[in-house]
């Protein structure tokens, strides 16, 4: 995997994994918030309870309420409750808790320093705003836990989106990781390629080429020495130079085959399955559909190159009685079909390609063309190439 690639992938990890600790982080303050502020409510409640029975308990009552333990118990709650952090916290964040639970502490102050009796009109005020305060209370712990619920669905949509973002950065990844690997082994089945394909020249030049030039030289030394006819020794010496002169032809043809510039693809393939047809014992059928326009140079080369291929392995591995190769070109571009009817293979269990077919499938990723092998033994091979009309650049044909 790029450099790049790599800290993109950390970059975003690291950023999805700040926000999702930020956020349940946050979840997990205002959770135990939410508690807090339940509890201040819890207790209130309890408050409002104890209120009523004071009142419950003054008619009975023979001394004055301010100095039973009840009522010192209760006037010391509720002034530890109003002037609680956690209720000042509330207030703060809602402006109805805030105005009532002022008009709480006023009426409650009224209370104290009239020491009024259960019908005087401070303790119905006290009452009125204690009562209101229980409601204030409800409606902000309900909204606060709302708040919370939502909280828990962003939270929870967040997940999924972190391990969505996960899923398709590591997919990324791994792409990038198999796409490195198939260049890596492009590359070494491309040096391989060149390697073999310079020992085949070198070998060729030296068995085919060196041979007949130097039989030539020894027919033209056996006539500068008398030692033969001198029109016989000519002749064979001509012979042995054309001979040398068609193989050097035929070498250049197969490393460049003039014709695809010259007359076109089409015209190209069709002299080379000629050229099979005549040099071999294996029946040729060929159809090349012509193009209406120019097909680029480095396609239609690549083009004919996977074909002579096809052909070449079909010959040395299949040994067909059949080989049918066949062009079209149409609105979805170039399709190339090489079959035979020779031994085949399995190509499922293919575990290390030879160097045609790592050719091939090279030649086609360049073209940006698709490459299907389709082998079963007994049955032949068929190989199809289609090269997409972006590349060739040209319509369907007439």
């Amino acid at each position: 995997m790029s450099t790049p690639a790599r800290t993109s992938s950390r970059h975003a990890y690291l950023f999805v994994s700040l926000n999702l600790m930020l956020l349940l982080s946050f979840f997990i303050a205002f959770s135990l918030n939410i508690r807090q502020i339940d509890g201040s409510r819890t207790r209130y409640e309890r408050l409002v309870r104890d209120w009523f029975a004071l009142r419950l308990m003054a008619g009975s009552y023979p001394g004055p309420m301010e100095r039973t333990p009840e009522y010192l118990a209760f006037a010391d709650d509720l002034e530890e409750l109003l002037d609680s952090d956690m209720l000042q916290a509330a207030a703060r964040l809602s402006e109805q808790l805030a105005v009532s639970g002022t008009r709480l502490a006023d009426a409650w102050d009224l209370v104290q320093t009239g020491a009024a009796g259960p019908g005087t009109s401070s303790v119905t005020e006290f009452e009125g705003a204690l009562l209101g305060l229980t409601d204030i209370l409800d409606e902000f712990v309900e909204l606060q836990q709302r708040s919370l619920q939502m909280l828990l669905f962003f939270l929870g949509g967040t997940i999924l989106a972190t391990l969505g973002i996960f899923l398709l950065v590591e997919r990324e990844i791994d792409r990038e990781r198999r796409e490195a690997l198939e260049v890596q082994m492009l590359a070494r089945g491309t040096i391989g390629a060149q390697e073999l394909e310079r020992e085949r020249i070198s070998r060729a030049l030296h068995d085919s080429l060196g041979q007949e030039l130097s039989v030539a030289l020894l027919e033209l030394g056996e006539m500068e020495a008398g030692r033969s006819s001198a029109d016989s020794s000519r002749e064979r010496a001509r012979k042995r130079l054309q001979s040398a002169v068609d193989w050097i032809r035929h070498l250049a043809h197969e490393l460049h085959p003039a014709e695809i510039e010259e007359v076109g693809l089409a015209e190209a393939l069709d002299a080379y399955c000629d050229e099979v047809s005549r040099t071999t014992d294996v029946g040729m059928e060929w159809k090349v559909q012509k193009s209406v326009c120019s097909i680029p140079r480095e396609v239609a080369i690549g083009v004919y190159r996977i074909a002579q291929e096809a052909i070449t392995n079909a010959l040395r591995h299949g040994r067909p009685r059949n080989v049918f190769v066949q062009t079209r070109l149409d609105a979805d571009g170039l399709v190339l079909s090489v079959r035979d009817d020779g031994y085949g293979f399995q190509v499922a269990g293919l575990r290390s390609p030879g160097i045609g077919i790592t050719g091939m499938r090279e030649r086609a990723a360049m073209l940006r063309a698709s490459l299907e092998i389709v082998s079963d033994p007994e049955h032949g091979t068929t190989v199809v190439l289609r090269v997409p009309q972006s590349v060739i650049g040209c319509g369907e044909a007439e």
